[in-house]
Order: structure tokens, then C-alpha cells, then sequence
């Protein structure tokens, strides 16, 4: 059985509690790193980015989901001090038993805060 075929379908209130602890600046960028795909490579930019929001409230609203076997895609409204950006595309993953964030998708979060992919 793949891990395809053995992906849950995921709910936004799943998605979201991902998003919302990985933009948590009180988590430590190890255990954010395990919310992405391969988030082992991220960990400079997880660090950043925890730095740049010690001080900055940011939320997320899940909305529109489309799965495709262990892919997801979801629109999502981020809400920070700078007002909301309404339907950012965020792509996460099935891996290890969990939706995560992919590599795509935590690139679009870190860039947010300033703590982009290269």
C-alpha cells in the first residue's frame, strides 16, 4: 500500500494547527523543522524566522483544499499586524503518518517573514 493511498483526507482545523505552530515563535526551530517535508534542511531559515516573529501575531484561516493523493493544496488567509492576504496557495505533504507543510509551502510561510528559500 503507498503512502498515496493510505493519505487521510485533510481537514482545514489540521492544516491550520500546522501552520499556526509553525509560525509559533515559542517553538523551537527543531521541532518546527518536523512540520515540514524534510525540514531538516530549513533550519537556518526556521531560525530566522523564529527571531523575526518574536514580537508579530500571525494567523492563518484555512479555506478551499484540494488533495491529490499525499499532496494537498489549500488556500489559506494569513492575518498578521500589516492586515490579511486573502487565498496564499500553501502546499503540504502526507509524509510519516502527518499532513505537513512541503518544502513549497514552508518557502511561502519563511518568505513571509523574511526568512525566504534561496
Amino acid at each position: 500500500m503507498s503512502s498515496a493511498a493510505a493519505a487521510p483526507a485533510p481537514t482545514a482545523e489540521s492544516l491550520q494547527s500546522v501552520l499556526t505552530a509553525f509560525a509559533d515563535p515559542a517553538k523551537p526551530a527543531a521541532d518546527k523543522a518536523k512540520l515540514v517535508v524534510d525540514g531538516d534542511k530549513r533550519l537556518g531559515n526556521i531560525e530566522t524566522m523564529n527571531q523575526g516573529l518574536a514580537h508579530y501575531q500571525v494567523s492563518f484561516t484555512v479555506g478551499e483544499i484540494k488533495q491529490d493523493g499525499a499532496k494537498a493544496d489549500a488556500k489559506v488567509s494569513v492575518t498578521s499586524p500589516h492586515g490579511t492576504m486573502p487565498d496564499v496557495p500553501m502546499a503540504f505533504q502526507y509524509s510519516d503518518g502527518a499532513w505537513k507543510l512541503s518544502d513549497a509551502g514552508a518557502c511561502t510561510v519563511l518568505g513571509m517573514a523574511r526568512a525566504g528559500c534561496a
